[in-house]
């Protein structure tokens, strides 16, 4: 061990130390050249070692509470594709209103404890589970899309309780302490206003519990709780896709470990790494913060507190292989005996590890009741891990165990100066805190994370070391190089902030005036009017009143835009008061200014929710591609329709809209007309035959004679996929039959035709589909060559009694089909809207498909597999 305060000696020598510059190591040279073993603290849990080390379970909190939620609410998610799938009850419209319009269909998500619904019961027939089957739909949504709906109605829910929960009848000049107030016209509005709000409240939180059917308490609170894991997600979901195994546990073990260090360099070095500077850094790092801050890390290096580091757990096995350790213990004592650095320090070329987070263990001292304590301070510095605090708390107890037994005892004690107690609470006056005093936490609030207890009072603080420290420098320059440093650091880091800071010195007191703004930024191809047009300007405009709806009130109430680069980029303030803790535009020191730059950096992780608030805006005002779809919503919710039912994934920025009609039809006269012919020229009687369609044959009709007389036939096609062929009674049921079968080619219903009744649906033909389209374009007015057609499928099922078929021609639109396809799907929507009109369609496609004599019909394609139908 004395050898290791040798080369300690020599360290805080050396001339070549570019983190901690020779000026710097004058600041601390008087104090730590005196440095014994016995002055490093925590020999209690240390030993004779100067490090210790541990494995760092990373377990998500937010990855666990997606989890939980999305079970409780029915989702399934996939961590490989970032989508979570579901089931929906569709349930049929039936009747009508009280004000005579037909109710519409809805649909529900089943929660996880009522998918079981989906499963057949072992005494369940399959014709049972199928017709059961039949309502119920399994779907997917982007679970990012999910939670940022689930975010935008939390919104829209917690404010209509606050306005139910903020009206007073003193807001109607109605006074409740009256047992009869006089003005019954105020108790009546006030009565009113009441029992609307209360009903929009119940609106709004039952469009949300749709969503996330778990929920069964009121979005009350400051905090949204989805737009917290919107903003978690959107930063980890590229992780998860690439890593399943890890979503699905929730838990990372063995990537990182936990190194805890009494010694001095490490502990000097606290704010000597990349991505870990603070106001601890020295002063050739930007650190410093005037007298202060620096002098705090000199005073804890001087065997008065000690650190903990995360550091990768490959680079511990890279060493391992190299030093030839046993464990990563082993490793550390290697390094402790070869008296070696173990954090690397690339300007003195020494060291090997780069540590990504620290967390500092300060020093308390009880001395009547001669204990001595390592407590976790609360605030982490770099990479931010949920699990790292707890970490060191429970290594901090496990290790301190006889200590916090000995405190525990003193309870007993009747001597008020021996007892660390006061009523049940831990007295903190009789504690001292050594090393630096600056501190992140306060006291109470580090002894209650640590131990649990309430607290009374607080520690005194031993300030010798520091206060004898002789620390020159200016003050101005300090805080131009820190704030210069951390201004470059997190510009850097932002995505979508950036912050401005000016050192300012006015009648000798040093200050920083800060500002920030937001930036958005969408690529000009999206616009379809130009950036320049007043109708552009006006719509931008709207977007800071749409951001405060959201809750999104430290940004400013104006906006400004240029266009750069191909881009529109839009620049709003921010409300620095909002943003600063101390409530000001200004930060007093660079630990401050830090601070406000941590702020912001929790800002910018909710750059993509105020895109999307952005786009939607302008989609709504019509000036970005993408408003059809906004609109059509809009449409389809605000106006009734009697054959089109709908879907919209978001209410109020949907992205994906479906649209379907439902016709009943009877195709039976058409099918008699299918103009099957057989051959004419049979030279005997007994001769087989052929039938054809427009010229091509499609059946061979086998002929003989029965053993009892008379004819026997049986009809053979390749085409109708019967290898045995099928037996009729004559010429005329052998015609009936082919075009029964024809006629199935082209609406493809399942089941014996046609005796057999099916009420499921098969998918029709393409060319069926395709006449449809053409038909639904020339009701809307389009014309071949200039008309965009939306996605869409027709699908088929039947005969039912009535010898009726359903037909079903759906749409499905996207936030990626252009505005014109969408335009299109609304006019077919529009003037397709009655019922005559969709059974003539889809009668009339089902002639020209089949050429039936008397259809007008323009080109059409063949029917079968070798005519290219399929």
């Amino acid at each position: 061990m004395q050898k290791l305060f040798e080369n300690w000696q020599k360290f805080i020598k050396e001339e070549e130390i570019n983190e901690v510059t020779e000026e710097e190591l004058g600041d601390i040279e008087s104090i730590l050249l005196n440095l014994k073993p016995s002055d490093l603290p925590f020999g209690d849990i240390f030993g004779d070692k100067m490090r210790l080390v541990q494995p760092l379970p990373t377990q998500d909190e937010n990855l666990d509470y997606l989890k939980n939620i999305l079970k409780r609410s029915g989702y399934t998610p996939d961590f490989t594709t970032g989508r979570a799938s579901y089931y929906v009850v569709n349930i049929p419209g039936t009747g009508k209103d009280a004000r005579g319009n037909p109710i519409r269909p809805s649909s529900m998500i089943l929660t996880g404890d009522q998918q079981e619904l989906t499963q057949k019961k072992d005494d369940e027939t399959e014709e049972r589970y199928n017709e059961r089957m039949k309502i119920i739909q399994k779907k997917e949504i982007k679970i990012g899309k999910l939670l940022q709906k689930g975010s935008r109605l939390f919104d829209i829910a917690n404010q209509s309780y606050k306005e139910f929960e903020n009206v007073k009848p003193e807001d109607f000049k109605v006074s409740p302490d009256q047992g009869s107030p006089e003005d019954e016209v105020n108790v009546e509005k006030y009565r009113e206003k009441s029992v609307e709000l209360e009903a929009k409240m119940d609106t709004a939180a039952g469009k949300l519990q749709d969503v996330f059917p778990a929920l069964t308490s009121r979005a009350s609170g400051d905090i949204n709780p989805f737009q917290k894991l919107a903003n978690w997600w959107n930063k980890k979901s590229a992780y998860y896709r690439e890593n399943p195994a890890a979503g699905e546990s929730g838990e990372s073990t063995g990537q990182y470990s936990v190194i805890y260090s009494r010694h001095p360099i490490d502990v000097l070095r606290m704010s000597d790494f990349d991505k870990i500077e603070s106001c601890h850094s020295p002063r050739s790092r930007g650190g410093g913060g005037g007298q202060t801050y620096y002098k705090c890390a000199v005073a804890e290096a001087h065997g008065e507190g000690a650190i903990a580091y995360v550091v990768k757990t490959e680079a511990l096995n890279h060493l391992k292989e190299e030093w030839g350790a046993d464990s990563d213990q082993d490793l550390l004592d290697k390094f402790q005996s070869a008296d070696e650095e173990l954090f690397v320090d690339r300007e003195r070329d020494t060291g090997e590890i780069q540590p990504v987070s620290r967390l500092r263990l300060k020093q308390y001292r009880n001395p009547s009741a001669e204990v001595s304590l390592a407590v976790p301070e609360e605030r982490v510095y770099g990479r931010r891990f949920p699990s790292f605090l707890k970490t060191v708390i429970r290594w901090a107890k496990d290790t301190q165990a006889k200590e916090i037994k000995k405190l525990e005892d003193t309870k007993d004690s009747d001597n008020p100066y021996e007892n660390a107690f006061e009523d049940d609470a831990l007295n903190l006056r009789n504690w001292e805190r050594y090393g630096g005093t600056y501190q992140d936490t306060d006291d109470s609030t580090l002894f209650h994370n640590f131990l649990g207890y309430t607290t009374i009072g607080s520690a005194r603080v031993d300030s010798t070391t520091e206060d004898n420290l002789e620390i020159n420098s200016s003050v101005l320059g300090e805080y131009e190089q820190a704030v210069g440093a951390l201004q470059e650091h997190w510009n850097g880091h932002y995505q979508a902030v950036e912050v401005h800071a000016e050192v300012e010195d006015h009648d000798e007191e040093v200050y920083i005036s800060v500002s920030a703004k937001y930036y958005i930024k969408i690529d000009e191809d999206e616009f379809v009017e130009s950036a320049f047009q007043t109708v552009t300007r006006e719509a931008i405009e709207q977007i800071p009143d749409e951001l405060t709806n959201y809750g999104y009130d430290w940004l400013q109430d104006y906006i400004n835009y240029t266009v750069d680069g191909g881009a529109v980029v839009m620049e709003i303030p921010f409300d620095m008061d909002e943003i600063n803790p101390d409530g000001s535009n200004y930060a007093y020191d660079p630990h401050n200014f830090e601070e406000i730059c941590q702020v912001l950096d929790q800002k910018d992780d909710q750059a993509d929710h105020i895109l999307e608030i952005a786009k939607g805006v302008l989609k709504r005002s019509g000036i970005l591609e993408g408003a059809a779809l906004i609109k059509l919503a809009r449409a389809l919710e605000d106006e009734s329709w009697y054959e089109w039912d709908y879907q919209i994934d978001d209410d109020w920025n949907p992205t994906e809209i479906e649209v379907d009609t439902k016709t009943y039809v009877n195709f039976n006269e058409l099918i008699k007309q299918i103009p099957v012919k057989f051959t004419t020229q049979l030279k005997v009687p007994t001769q087989d035959f052929t039938a054809e369609l427009h010229g091509s044959q499609i059946a061979i009709i086998e002929t003989w004679e029965n053993q009892g007389g008379g004819r026997a036939y049986r009809v053979r096609s390749e085409e109708f996929g019967d290898e045995t062929g099928m037996d009729v009674a004559n010429k005329a049921a052998a015609l009936e039959y082919i075009q029964w079968e024809v006629s199935k080619l082209i609406l493809r219903p399942p089941g014996d035709w046609p005796g057999q009744i099916s009420r499921s649906r098969y998918e029709s033909s393409r060319d069926f589909n395709l006449a449809i389209r053409k038909l639904m374009r020339d009701e809307a007015g389009g014309a071949e060559g200039d008309f965009a057609y939306p996605n869409s499928e027709t699908w088929v099922g039947g005969p039912d009694a009535d010898d009726e078929y359903k037909v079903e021609f759906g749409m499905r639109l996207t936030e990626s089909d252009p505005d014109a396809v969408v335009d299109n799907a609304h006019t077919i929507i529009v003037e397709t809207d009655d019922e005559d009109i969709l059974r003539a369609i889809f009668l009339k496609a089902f002639a020209q498909v089949l050429k039936i004599p008397g259809a007008a019909v323009s080109e059409t394609k063949r029917y079968f597999n070798k005519f290219n139908l399929f």
